[in-house]
């Protein structure tokens, strides 16, 4: 009945899987998708969590291979090697390690900060990729462009509803 659509993080696109038309503009959209804000008079006192991510100061990221031929360790490397985060595991061939690197690197660009706000009432109309600006916290915070990775809507017992976004930067 349904279609499961596997999707990479910050690359907006539409049910039919085409990509959305634009890029992040001055005006703080993505294309046509407006952005929604949301204000810290929405969110309860407790459960906001900010947390900016060391991550954000690699230049890249390697990923070791063992090469059978010449039974060495070769390198290979996603981004700039000169500040790489090195990735534990050893591939078994050099696509596998590249393919390795470059989704750490994804990551690592994208996580420069995340952003958890519990909002007080339900906002069914926020989904993941959807971008999000904030006012009412600090300017740091304020500043950032910020995409929903997951939002969790949920139910009470009485009729109220509650959502919590889990929201990173572009």
């Amino acid at each position: 009945l349904g279609r499961q659509i596997a999707l990479e993080m910050g690359r907006p696109r539409r049910r039919c899987g085409r990509a959305l038309p634009g890029e992040w503009r001055s005006d703080g959209r993505f294309g046509r998708l407006p952005p929604e804000t949301i204000a810290r008079a929405a969110c309860p006192p407790l459960g906001i969590d900010y947390e900016r991510s060391e991550r954000a100061t690699y230049t890249g990221v390697e990923a070791q291979r063992h090469d059978k031929a010449t039974a060495q360790r070769q390198t290979v490397v996603a981004g700039s090697d000169s500040n790489a985060k090195r990735l534990k595991k050893i591939y078994a061939s050099e696509s596998a390690a590249l393919q390795a690197a470059e989704a750490e690197w994804g990551r690592t660009r994208r996580a420069g900060a995340k952003l958890t706000l519990p909002l007080s009432w339900g906002r069914p109309d926020i989904f993941p990729e959807k971008p999000i600006t904030v006012t009412g916290f600090k300017p740091e915070i304020n500043a950032e462009k910020w995409i929903v990775v997951s939002a969790r809507h949920q139910m009470d017992g009485t009729g109220g509803s509650t959502t919590t976004l889990n929201l990173e930067t572009v």
